[in-house]
């Protein structure tokens, strides 16, 4: 099944886009093209992952939490480089409000099935 997603709902949902650069996938020197920013797009992932289907001003903070808990035990997150080390970039508060409105087509988890997923992934499953 393909986790489908809707953004219309999100305020200022235009601004969730950036514009593709000369040597990305899909440029075009004629028609300017725009794809998802890479935040948008890991939250929108995450719906699939943490077992939340959409993002609403009721369960937000939920959602946040449960990506706060899957980032640090699992060790699936982004990496930045820092003053020449890396560094973990967990997703943040207000990225997680910035995407109220987001609906998609993921299945759900409670909250027990939840932590069980997190606790019994297989951290070094290459």
């Amino acid at each position: 099944m393909s986790l489908d997603w809707n953004l219309k709902q999100i305020r200022d949902y235009k601004k969730l886009y950036r514009k593709v650069g000369k040597g990305e996938r899909g440029y075009s020197s004629t028609e300017p093209r725009v794809t998802l920013k890479s935040e948008t797009e890991r939250i929108i992932w995450l719906t699939m992952i943490i077992g939340i289907r959409e993002i609403t001003e009721k369960n937000w903070e939920q959602f946040y939490n449960r990506t706060n808990f899957y980032e640090k035990n699992t060790d699936n997150h982004l990496w930045m480089k820092s003053r020449n080390k890396l560094v973990p970039l967990y997703i943040t508060k207000e990225q997680v409000h910035r995407m109220i409105g987001l609906s998609t087509n993921a299945s759900t988890l409670t909250k027990n099935q939840f932590i069980k997923k997190v606790m019994s992934e297989d951290k070094f499953d290459f």
